[in-house]
């Protein structure tokens, strides 16, 4: 390759970055993979990098799979990542089919400390740690998670909640 052929090819693949176009490139598996990998880290700010802006979570936990949109799905993540500093998702399968990526996990953590929720209603923690199996199904286009659906177990009763404190998370949304 030349040297004017280099500079080039270099100048291109800067544009390409600069632009967003190397995002858009990204396998929707790669996206989630590094989604995981932000949740394992508790990173809500890398997080947020790889959803849309428009992005919408929905939980069978939530009343009616009520969409919870980017600035609450993000108000969960920090509450939630305080009260379990622990948390994470250990990755059991991953399926992807075009936009769509499919994964099943054993999430896990431990109640240490005092969860506020979005309603400001707090939570004392236990000291107990829980394992819930979960699926989520992940939706990518143009390179970002436009939307996830996650259909969570009920393992997370395990870090002892009293009921008041289960109807107070179901109100929430989460």
């Amino acid at each position: 390759m030349t040297h004017l052929a280099r500079l080039f090819f270099q100048t291109c693949l800067l544009l390409l970055m600069a632009t967003g176009g190397a995002h858009a490139q990204t396998s929707p598996r790669d996206v989630v993979k590094a989604y995981i990998q932000a949740y394992n880290r508790n990173d809500v700010n890398t997080a947020k990098q790889l959803v849309a802006p428009d992005f919408v979570r929905y939980s069978n936990l939530a009343q009616k799979w009520t969409p919870m949109p980017l600035n609450e799905w993000a108000d969960m993540w920090t509450s939630f990542g305080a009260a379990f500093p622990d948390f994470r998702w250990e990755v059991q399968s991953m399926v992807a089919e075009g936009q769509i990526v499919v994964v099943e996990v054993i999430e896990k953590g431990t109640f240490t400390n005092t969860w506020v929720l979005p309603n400001k209603y707090k939570i004392k923690p236990t000291g107990k740690a829980y394992a819930s199996r979960n699926a989520i199904a992940f939706y990518v286009e143009n390179g970002l998670i436009q939307k996830y659906n996650q259909y969570a177990g009920l393992g997370f009763l395990q870090v002892g909640l009293g009921p008041i404190d289960i109807l107070a998370i179901l109100a929430t949304g989460l």
